[in-house]
């Protein structure tokens, strides 16, 4: 069956309170609209992708997307004119045809292939997860007029699949024009109910500006392409990589994982044997990225696992602690980044921590270089897309560090330095980029 693509971009975004409407905003490094496309475009046996916007707005993305299989059509004045202008689009196309919101960003390949999945068997499909509130009906909205039971009610999402001759002849029959879901206007013209596939929470639709802020902190959460099968995956077997901190707790575990994969990991640190170095001194960070380099090649790795943490009220940091803090949380990783030589594909592997979410009473500094980490993480996998680049967030760790600073915890309720780099093997032998991985408990 041949499967094409309707992706909605006609909204005006009179609720969003900006000129420029929500699905061209940006959204960590790309526009609100290029997230999803882009998970559509990984699908080789979708055939078409019918972008259907405002004329204005089509030069802007024919020069931000490159694909054959785009096309473009006029939005209409509602939602139910744009996703018939998208459908006129596929005049001639046979198939089935998968109507989204570009303002849902979020999208998953897992609810794709399933509606893919499920076009051989049904010729109407919509997206829909549970209801957690209490609905309400009200004709008024000042009123209630009942309460039906939550068992029955689900919210709709996007995408809706159909057999296309199904959703062209639906919207050919109806008088309607302001229909909010192509659904209800294939139910209106048969006695077809649409199978549901189950949706995802996190396949959010932008409508608002605090929208926005939630989807931010979503592309924090961890990424579900990065490994868990380490057996099945890209092999480590004779890379090299460079590990900043690698005499330190989780960077000492790193380097003994490594050599239980047959990988070999170069210790770089004050204490190092082998390549001592100042990391918070750009020529001292230098001269030992070289020296490797002139034994080694290019490499296939930097894994920046230094951090510094002290628990004092900012007001007694001296200038010198200051400057200590944010040059060894945050500046050593800028100068390692920038004079170490990496292979094509090599992969960068960045620290953060919990931290970043919130600043935290008397470790400002620390939440806040590692906040930088993050972002500097997210700019930089735009920027070199020939690396994988991602940031790994472990939450609270067993290290000497952590016991310095918070004496009396139970380990048992720790992170394991050996947890933590057994993360980092599945991260290194994954696709994954400008991805920030959290690791909240034991794998």
């Amino acid at each position: 069956m041949n499967i094409h693509v309707i992706l909605l971009m006609g909204g005006k975004s009179s609720r969003f309170k900006s000129s420029l409407p929500k699905q061209f905003q940006q959204l960590v490094g790309k526009r609100v609209y290029q997230h999803c496309l882009d998970t559509f475009i990984t699908f080789s046996n979708i055939q078409t992708l019918v972008i259907v916007t405002h004329a204005q707005f089509i030069p802007m993305i024919e020069n931000e997307n490159s694909d054959p299989r785009i096309r473009f059509a006029t939005a209409g004045n509602t939602r139910q004119l744009s996703s018939k202008a998208g459908l006129n689009a596929l005049n001639g196309a046979s198939g089935a045809v998968i109507i989204h919101d570009a303002a849902r960003p979020f999208i998953s390949k897992e609810i794709i292939a399933e509606h893919i999945n499920m076009l051989k068997n049904h010729p109407a499909i919509n997206t829909c997860i549970p209801s957690a509130d209490t609905i309400i009906v009200t004709p008024d909205r000042r009123t209630m007029h009942a309460v039906p039971p939550r068992e029955t009610l689900m919210r709709g999402q996007t995408p809706q699949s159909f057999h296309l001759h199904l959703i062209k002849q639906a919207h050919d029959n109806t008088q309607k024009t302001d229909a909010t879901d192509d659904c209800q206007l294939v139910m209106n013209n048969s006695n077809i109910k649409p199978f549901i596939v189950q949706g995802d929470e996190k396949n959010i639709k932008i409508t608002y500006d605090l929208d926005m802020t939630i989807a931010e902190h979503l592309l924090r959460e961890p990424k579900p392409q990065v490994c868990k099968n380490l057996a099945n995956h890209v092999s480590l077997k004779g890379k090299v990589f460079a590990i900043t901190g690698g005499t330190g707790g989780i960077g000492a575990a790193i380097i003994k994982e490594l050599d239980a994969h047959g990988a070999k990991g170069i210790s770089i640190s004050t204490s190092s044997r082998e390549y001592p170095c100042d990391l918070n001194d750009f020529s001292s960070t230098q001269r030992a990225f070289d020296s490797i380099f002139n034994t080694y090649g290019p490499i296939d790795g930097l894994i920046h696992a230094v951090g510094s943490l002290k628990i004092s009220p900012f007001l007694s940091y001296s200038s010198k602690d200051i400057k200590h803090a944010v040059d060894t949380n945050f500046i050593s990783n800028l100068f390692a980044v920038r004079c170490i030589k990496l292979k094509k594909g090599a992969h960068i592997l960045n620290f953060a921590s919990s931290a970043f979410y919130t600043g935290r009473k008397h470790y400002a500094l620390y939440s806040a270089s590692k906040a930088a980490i993050v972002n500097f993480t997210q700019g930089l996998a735009l920027e070199l897309p020939h690396y994988y680049i991602n940031a790994l967030v472990p939450y609270r760790t067993n290290t000497e560090m952590r016991k310095k600073n918070f004496p009396g915890e139970d380990p048992s309720l720790l992170l394991s330095p050996e947890n933590v780099a057994q993360k980092a093997m599945s991260i290194l032998q994954s696709g994954s980029t400008g991805a920030i991985i959290a690791i909240k408990r034991a794998l």
